[in-house]
């Protein structure tokens, strides 16, 4: 840092502009009041879960299940995307094809009921 010589003050003005003792006397001189004052240093926030993300939707006929397995078992767990597998099937009150898709994945397979919230990795 160059040191201020009377009569000087304009060179040692700019060579104190770069510097943060510099921009908090720019800013004391334009008066403002919390020239000088940094914030608080906080613990950092763990990231807010991702209220957005895409929602990928497959259906396939009742022979869809070989599609659906080959898809799910070469997924990484990790996608960021939301899958929502629909298949046509037969009327009966129970489907086996959350059980048959959890044993080609890790990510979390759920049958899906009225209301049910969509969540990324699922």
């Amino acid at each position: 840092m160059l040191k201020k010589k009377s009569g000087s003050s304009a060179l040692a003005n700019k060579a104190e502009a770069g510097t943060d003792a510099g921009a908090e006397k720019d800013l004391k001189k334009q008066g403002k009041k919390d020239a000088g004052k940094r914030p608080a240093k906080t613990a950092k926030k763990s990231p807010a879960p991702e209220l957005y993300f895409p929602v990928v939707g497959i259906g396939a006929s009742a022979g869809g299940l070989e599609a659906f397995t080959g898809l799910l078992g070469n997924l990484p767990t990790d996608t960021g995307l939301a899958f929502v597998l629909v298949q046509h099937m037969a009327p009966r009150p129970h489907s086996l094809l959350p059980e048959i898709l959890t044993r080609v994945t890790r990510m979390p397979v759920i049958e899906v009921q009225d209301g049910q919230e969509v969540k990324s990795n699922h």
